[in-house]
């Protein structure tokens, strides 16, 4: 039997399933079978071995476009697994955000997730991509138990999954640790002192627009106008005339402001006439303005961040775990890989965050997902801006 062809290794599957069910029936029977028995599991372990084979072809990762959807974003590819992790690869980033609308969680292929629940373990959070679960990513978020470091919290949590995975028979491989960073946002911001501030940067910007509404009004009073359009070369003297009246102005100061008033209207054709400038200048200043507006545009949180074990440059340390497991039945395994990510969050909490896939026949292939999103999405976890103080811990 030749274990390249994909309509024989499908074809082998299913006779493995086959015959390892007519092997419980005969574990059943008398023991005058037990060389049938023998015979059926011999067959059965040929061809399972057959089924996992060399990694699929680039074509078998290809499916039809109009099969693609939410519940099978693998479509009709001969390798669902891979053209499920090829799609976690290649695909845009996308937002989702979590059942409290507090939580931004970045996703490859956004619009293929889907928030559910998890049997038994209520999470912030939990998204699954297909119905065959090819991928899952989970939010803990929790009060935390002693210290709030990042570390602490995720030894806690590992602690824990380590419980509930030998409850389950799973088998996990070795952990490999590591240390990233993340950008904080406005978990990291001292809200009160940042109003207070604002308050009275606000109460002092109305101070003086009222000192200089009282100072136009007191001009006015006086006879003179609240904006002069032309401020002369010097002021005019007031001189008598014949009469021994005084007059307001000289016929020399009136000469004056009536040239200068020219003066600036000459001046504005000047300016409207002028040639066109140079290309290149034209496409600095642009540039200017463009950097002046995403400057103005950029968020403030920089500067209200408060200190708290000295983060660089707004960012903080983010522990990584990543590992391997498997779960095997009678007639299959599955295995997967994933990765960890704690938070430096709210004061007094924790933020886990868990990401795993489903391994088809290309193990590098589901690691290349798993190290984009720890090189990509994990680092971007946002909580909403609109938040301004601890949210509360609610699970589901």
């Amino acid at each position: 039997m030749a274990c390249n062809d994909k309509g024989t290794r499908r074809k082998a599957a299913n006779v493995a399933a086959k015959l390892a069910l007519r092997a419980i029936l005969l574990a059943m029977a008398p023991p005058r079978h037990l060389s049938s028995l023998l015979l059926v599991v011999l067959v059965a372990a040929f061809a399972m071995g057959c089924a996992t084979a060399a990694p699929s072809l680039p074509q078998a990762r290809r499916p039809t476009p109009k099969t693609v959807t939410r519940d099978n974003p693998a479509g009709d590819a001969e390798a669902p697994e891979d053209a499920a992790l090829t799609r976690l690869l290649e695909a845009p980033v996308g937002k989702k955000i979590d059942k409290f609308r507090t939580l931004l969680v970045r996703l490859p292929d956004a619009s293929k997730w889907r928030r559910v629940r998890l049997w038994g373990q209520p999470t912030r959070a939990t998204f699954r991509y297909g119905n065959d679960h090819y991928a899952i990513a989970v939010l803990d978020y929790r009060d935390a138990e002693g210290d709030d470091a990042p570390t602490r919290c995720l030894e806690r949590f590992v602690k824990q999954g380590r419980r509930k995975a030998e409850a389950f028979d799973i088998e996990l491989g070795a952990f490999d640790r590591s240390v990233g960073r993340h950008w904080r946002g406005v978990e990291a911001v001292d809200w009160k002192a940042h109003e207070a501030k604002r308050k009275r940067r606000a109460a002092q910007r109305r101070k003086k627009l009222a000192a200089l509404r009282k100072k136009l009004a007191a001009r006015k009073r006086k006879g003179g106008k609240g904006r002069p359009t032309f401020t002369g070369l010097r002021k005019p003297t007031k001189v008598r005339n014949k009469t021994g009246a005084r007059s307001s102005q000289s016929s020399v100061g009136k000469r004056i402001e009536e040239l200068g008033r020219k003066l600036v209207r000459l001046r504005a054709m000047i300016r409207n006439i002028r040639q066109p400038a140079h290309p290149r200048r034209v496409n600095r200043i642009k540039g200017r303005i463009h950097k002046s507006k995403m400057r103005r545009s950029m968020p403030r949180l920089k500067r209200l961040r408060r200190k708290r074990d000295k983060p660089r440059h707004g960012y903080a340390d983010m522990p990584t775990i990543r590992a391997s497991g498997h779960f095997s039945t009678l007639f299959k395994r599955d295995r997967y890989v994933g990765a960890l990510v704690a938070y430096r969050s709210w004061p007094g909490t924790c933020l886990v965050h868990g990401f795993a896939v489903r391994v088809g026949t290309d193990p590098k292939l589901a690691s290349k997902v798993v190290e984009r999103w720890l090189r990509e999405l994990a680092p971007r976890l946002r909580w909403g801006l609109r938040l301004r103080k601890r949210p509360e811990i609610k699970n589901r």
